[in-house]
């Protein structure tokens, strides 16, 4: 069954009271068993008025989480009904770190705005290992707080 997890950083005071300027933000997610199909990791919470930017967004993987059926993960940004996806879903190979970033066709997240505090960067795996394994998952990204005169 699918777990939802939140990560230590999610409810960083920072958010309650942003800052102008680039953020950009990282953060190590651990676990100790195999992670399965539909796992969501809440990582971060985005205050209200965040642009996405392109530039520090990642997944950084450490190895070998499996033995046979490769890992698949991606990175999103929702509030459970509008969803931005700057990391699509994909397979960690067999034995070797990976550095995951966004692909230059997948612009369609760059500049939203988030419009309430109910926005999340989560980590989601869409296909998990056959075997159990434990490991650390790293993931970062960016947003601005200095929003153009006129926008909302």
């Amino acid at each position: 069954m699918p777990t939802p997890f939140t990560h230590a950083n999610y409810n960083d005071p920072a958010v309650a009271r942003p800052q102008a300027g680039i953020h950009y933000r990282s953060a190590t997610i651990t676990f100790s068993a195999a992670l399965a199909a539909a796992d969501v990791f809440k990582v971060f919470k985005l205050p209200k008025n965040a642009k996405l930017v392109q530039g520090g967004w990642f997944i950084e993987t450490g190895g070998d989480y499996d033995t046979t059926t490769n890992l698949t993960i991606g990175l999103r940004v929702t509030d459970g009904t509008t969803t931005k996806t700057p990391i699509a879903a994909n397979a960690i190979g067999q034995g070797a770190a990976a550095v995951l970033v966004p692909a230059s066709t997948d612009v369609g997240w760059i500049g939203f705005v988030t419009t309430s505090e109910s926005f999340d960067v989560q980590l989601l795996v869409t296909a998990g290992p056959s075997t159990s394994a434990s490991g650390t998952i790293k993931v970062g990204c960016s947003y601005s707080m200095d929003l153009e005169r006129g926008s909302t």
